[in-house]
């Protein structure tokens, strides 16, 4: 996973921001960061998931502590074997009335070779607003969303998905960094927080190695009623009665094979073996020993979401 990187960009004087009397700056908290967030909705697939289709989740940028930038460029990217697409902005992005082309999501720029390209000019002294009316000051709301592909066969391991911070070298020579912010002069001085650029991780793990069956829970050879049953115990002894840990339920999947179990229970692979799961495997043996229909986990996940 890629470290945390801790920038320092700076604006002008606040001073001088703060004489602007229609212009309101938002209280950055004392100690705090300014900070871009990515988050997806699911951060772990296994390879079984992944065998017969690609995985498609959503995602989305978070502004935290957001101190006043008024403009800023960033790219989206994602590590060799991912691809992060169907990028835009969250609506509104932008200021009511002010001219929309100015903020731009390119979801591939020919001119510097880099995919999902943003491009975004916040509030002025000029507009005669504060601040605190953008929707990036709302530190529960995405400022740009997007989709993560992890295509069908994709090799157990972690990829992540980050903020490009390169600066490439233009035709003309001159550097073009990706990753801009500028305060409300656009310019660069000491009173502009630090910027943290914050990643996440995608990881594909590789249940084979458990010598399981996805839906097996019990590692007789069939999924059953009794899987779902085996489930809903699990469930109700960890997440009604107990501590929400799971590592310290296996045994109520499977005693034999605990680790065999908790590696195959989790269907869905959101992370958390839940009635979700149990009710897939009701749908999946109803599939299969009912109705004769040979469908898949992955078809089968499908036509939940």
């Amino acid at each position: 996973m890629r470290n945390r990187r801790l920038l320092s960009f700076a604006g002008f004087a606040l001073s001088m921001m703060l004489g602007v009397q229609s212009l309101t700056l938002p209280v950055v908290a004392e100690g705090e960061t300014m900070a871009l967030r990515l988050e997806v909705e699911q951060t772990e697939l296994t390879v079984v998931s992944l065998a017969d289709a690609d995985a498609v989740i959503h995602g989305a940028l978070y502004i935290e502590n957001y101190s006043g930038i008024c403009s800023m460029r960033i790219v989206v990217s994602s590590d060799e074997g991912i691809t992060v697409e169907n990028g835009g902005f969250s609506d509104p992005c932008y200021l009511e009335g002010r001219d929309e082309k100015r903020n731009v999501y390119n979801p591939y720029s020919e001119v510097h070779d880099v995919s999902n390209l943003v491009m975004w000019y916040g509030p002025t002294a000029a507009d005669g607003v504060s601040y605190a009316d953008t929707p990036v000051s709302d530190e529960n709301a995405p400022f740009i969303e997007f989709d993560v592909r992890i295509p069908q066969g994709t090799a157990a391991g972690a990829y992540d998905i980050y903020l490009d911070q390169r600066s490439l070298t233009l035709e003309s020579g001159k550097l073009f960094p990706l990753f801009k912010l500028h305060s409300e002069a656009g310019e660069y001085g000491d009173d502009l927080p630090s910027v943290d650029a914050i990643g996440c991780t995608i990881t594909v793990k590789d249940t084979s190695a458990a010598e399981g069956i996805l839906g097996d829970v019990n590692s007789d050879g069939k999924i059953d009623t009794v899987d779902a049953v085996r489930v809903l115990q699990f469930y109700n002894a960890c997440h009604v009665m107990g501590d929400d840990v799971e590592e310290d339920y296996k045994e109520k999947l499977d005693a034999l094979k605990p680790d065999v179990a908790f590696a195959v229970s989790d269907v869905n692979a959101d992370s958390i073996r839940d009635t979700a799961d149990a009710v897939l495997i009701l749908r999946y043996y109803t599939h299969h020993d009912i109705l004769n229909d040979n469908i898949t986990w992955a078809e089968l996940i499908g036509k939940q979401s």
